[in-house]
């Protein structure tokens, strides 16, 4: 099967021609983003730098935006301000994140740092609240700070940048670029990994909290969850003839990890700032805490020593830097799910974003864009790949390879075959599941073994729907009428709909524990080891 979709030779218009020019340079730009002076940086010196910019950075309440000045003011009595953020948190409080030239410079700031309250448990934290005195010391010199604010893009707004767009592909473009975490977002992900990673450095001072997932692999959408896992190193030697002594126990073991987290938990729920609705899910295959940020507007996970998030993190931001193709087509695949009742924010027998992750990277693989993610390891393999791939390459479009990937995947054998990222072939299916994908990282598993039977086809029906629904869209910029992949997001066949009012009306888990609650009672329901407990 031909990889792209062939289109019928005519006359262009004069808009069509614009349009098309305008593809060709965002084109240009985003092909060609791997030939700029500065060669991109790898995942692992991205991580460092975040993690850099995190230790020299501090978040502060403020009365409200009138006061940054004078905060600014205070700040710069203890080093340089190399950028300032400011936003509004889900509390409708000021907060201002503030980076200094370099770690020393904050934790002069933070010795001179006071407590507020004199009863409450006194912490240490880089998440402080500025409570200016009366008068204050004027600086000897003036000072200049840029303050940036996040932009405010409305669905409205978003609707009216697609639809005026010339092709799909700068529509696909202009989404991602829309929907993409900001540098903001990205900043305080690091920094509240950076708060986790702190107030546990007393059992282990060589201890990272390492984030993953969305926050770093280069699929993050504005509000997404951050992941993180506390990762201890393994035990060095001693250079002298002194040890630390220890409990000699196995890192390993599931048990000790479930009651390390449990008391993270304890922790996270009553010393650390921002901090609440704390659950502790121990028995999952992977245990991890689960905990709302609340002055970030965040809901993270974290988990102790399993790193296989951050190699596979690792592996989809490779791919992000060798295919400029990938993001705007995930972003618009996993948005067009999402309307179609294809995926939910729900787990279940459905297909998950993750899983879509895969199939759009298997697919870049077999239109030649992608190497097989065994590459990826090999340089020489890597670098044969990139010469051979460069020369014919150039022209792809977006809106192809968008289409190409319902194509490939409507028509897909699930029933006898399956797919294989790692090596970028199709396999003969090993297991009697509706789909088999397999996983990266451990590739005996199957990465998408909870998708049953009905929901595949449903998944297939639905790419059908949407190839014909991109033949028969309006060509042309129109504001009555959806287009491109405004009409993949809005157009809703009788069976979604159906599905989604059938989601709204299932129970939550938390709602069978509400009998004998008054209606407005705040309380937080925990899983722990011996069960569910409710607590006021």
């Amino acid at each position: 099967m031909s990889c792209f979709h062939s289109t019928q030779l005519i006359m262009p218009s004069r808009a069509v021609l614009l349009g098309r020019r305008i593809h060709h340079v965002i084109r240009k730009q985003l092909l060609c983003s791997q030939n700029k002076d500065q060669t991109p940086l790898s995942f692992d010196a991205i991580l460092n730098q975040r993690r850099k910019e995190s230790s020299a950075s501090v978040l502060v309440e403020v009365e409200n935006r009138h006061k940054i000045t004078e905060l600014c003011q205070e700040c710069l009595r203890y080093g340089n301000i190399q950028k300032a953020y400011y936003y509004t948190d889900n509390s409708h409080k000021c907060q201002v994140l503030i980076e200094f030239s370099n770690s020393d410079e904050v934790q002069e700031l933070l010795q001179n740092c006071g407590h507020l309250s004199s009863d409450g448990f006194p912490v240490r934290t880089r998440l402080l609240k500025f409570a200016p005195k009366k008068a204050m010391r004027p600086l000897k010199k003036s000072f200049s700070v840029t303050i940036e604010a996040p932009p405010n893009i409305t669905p409205q707004t978003q609707a009216v940048k697609l639809t005026q767009s010339h092709t799909v592909a700068e529509q696909m473009t202009q989404f991602y670029e829309m929907e993409k975490l900001s540098d903001l977002e990205t900043r305080l992900g690091f920094v509240v990994c950076r708060q986790v990673e702190e107030f546990i450095s007393g059992l282990y001072p060589k201890g990272q909290v390492l984030p993953f997932g969305s926050l770093v692999n280069g699929f993050g959408r504005h509000n997404c969850d951050i992941d993180m896992v506390y990762c201890v190193p393994e035990a060095t030697g001693s250079t002298g003839q002194l040890y630390f002594q220890d409990k000699n126990q196995a890192m390993n073991d599931r048990t000790l990890v479930q009651r390390i987290l449990e008391t993270l938990g304890d922790l996270l729920h009553y010393v650390v700032p921002g901090v609440s609705e704390v659950q502790r899910i121990l028995r999952a295959r992977v245990p991890i805490v689960k905990f709302q940020h609340n002055i970030v507007g965040r809901e993270c996970d974290l988990t102790l020593n399993n790193m296989s998030g951050v190699h596979m993190s690792r592996l989809l931001h490779s791919c992000t830097q060798l295919a400029p193709a990938l993001c705007p087509l995930l972003f618009t695949v996993r948005s067009w799910a999402m309307a179609q009742g294809v995926t939910t924010k729900v787990p279940g027998t459905w297909i998950t974003n993750f899983q879509l992750t895969l199939l759009a990277i298997f697919h870049l693989q077999q239109c030649g864009l992608l190497p097989s993610l065994r590459d990826l390891d090999d340089n020489k393999r890597l670098k044969t790949w990139q010469k051979s791939r460069l020369p014919y390459r150039k022209d792809e479009e977006f809106e192809d390879v968008l289409r190409s990937f319902f194509e490939y995947y409507a028509s897909f054998n699930f029933k006898s075959k399956g797919i294989a990222p790692f090596s970028g072939q199709t396999l003969e299916k090993p297991e009697y599941t509706a789909m088999f994908v397999q996983n990266p990282l451990d590739r005996q598993l199957n990465a998408s073994r909870n998708v049953g039977l009905s929901d595949l086809k449903k998944l297939q029906n639905r790419m059908a729907d949407a190839l014909s629904l991109m033949d028969n869209a309006p060509r042309k910029i129109t504001m009555e009428k959806p287009w491109g992949i405004m009409a993949l997001f809005t157009a809703q066949t009788a069976a979604a709909r159906k599905q989604q009012e059938a989601l709204h009306r299932r129970f939550q888990v938390h709602e069978l524990f509400q009998e004998g609650k008054e209606a407005g009672e705040n309380y937080v329901i925990e899983a722990t080891m011996s069960g569910v407990k409710t607590t006021s």
